[in-house]
């Protein structure tokens, strides 16, 4: 639990450091466009289908509907099916909402990956730990990190996809609800924290293993994330964030293999 709460305190500290560095805000004006765009496309269609989806789903109940009730358990039981469709609706209208977040990070993180990566490149240069890459460079780290990227948007899509559906099974379903959040947590958290893994040139697998290796720190980190819609106003620090606790993992790893080498010599 304690790496829990403390990759969620990088949070803060990617929001103090990002203010106290006003040179990372030229960063976030064309990703916000098109994250704002994406979301828009995305609830303006989902809105518009939203009750076509609702009945496709409660269709296996429409035999229980009660046209015309004619005693008490009649009436009864007609209301109880009507608050319960109505949960349901609630119920289906939220998860949906989470997964519109999904797929509009997932999008985003395609789409908006070289201004991220070059803002977690400027934090780097920031700390003493790197310089700013040339054209040529940033050419060369696009075609690399679109490869990441696309690595991920399968992967992680394909993973969420497969948690939505089996939560859905009766009884263990909620089960697979709490997987599917906290996954979706920690799919934020290792999309934001390994943008200097790809700066530096690592591989997908290496992030993968960094990722896992750290689950409970990313779980911590990407939990505001979740919250619907959050995500999108705090990214730009989360990404500060997620570059300095990238750092601080990197640099406590140093240290402890320092002590280690130090020990064996005695």
């Amino acid at each position: 639990m304690r790496q829990f709460f403390k990759g969620l305190s990088y949070n803060l500290e990617g929001f103090r450091y990002f203010f106290a560095n006003p040179k990372l805000w030229k960063y976030v004006l064309v990703p916000t466009l098109i994250n704002f765009l994406a979301l828009i496309i995305l609830v303006t269609l989902y809105v518009s289908y939203f009750n076509d989806i609702f009945l496709l789903l409660t269709k296996p109940l429409s035999g229980l509907d009660i046209l015309e009730p004619q005693n008490f358990w009649g009436h009864f039981f007609d209301g109880t099916l009507w608050i319960v469709r109505q949960l349901f609706k609630l119920l289906v209208f939220l998860v949906s909402l989470i997964l519109i977040f999904v797929v509009v990070f997932l999008i985003s993180s395609v789409i908006n990956a070289p201004f991220y990566e070059a803002m977690s490149e400027k934090i780097l240069e920031l700390l003493g730990l790197g310089t700013a890459s040339t054209f040529k460079g940033f050419i060369k780290n696009f075609v690399y990190s679109l490869k990441i990227e696309m690595s991920k948007f399968f992967i992680f899509a394909g993973a969420v996809l497969v948690l939505f559906l089996l939560s859905w099974l009766p009884v263990v379903g909620v089960i697979f609800s709490i997987l599917m959040f906290l996954f979706v947590a920690w799919m934020f958290a290792f999309g934001l924290c390994t943008y200097p893994m790809v700066v530096a040139g690592a591989s997908f697998t290496q992030m993968l293993r960094w990722g896992w290796n750290h689950k409970a720190l990313l779980t911590g980190f990407g939990l505001p994330s979740v919250i619907p819609f959050l995500g999108l106003f705090i990214i730009f620090f989360q990404i500060a964030g997620g570059t300095l606790l990238y750092v601080g993992v990197e640099k406590e790893k140093n240290q402890q293999m320092k002590l280690t080498s130090i020990n064996n010599r005695h």
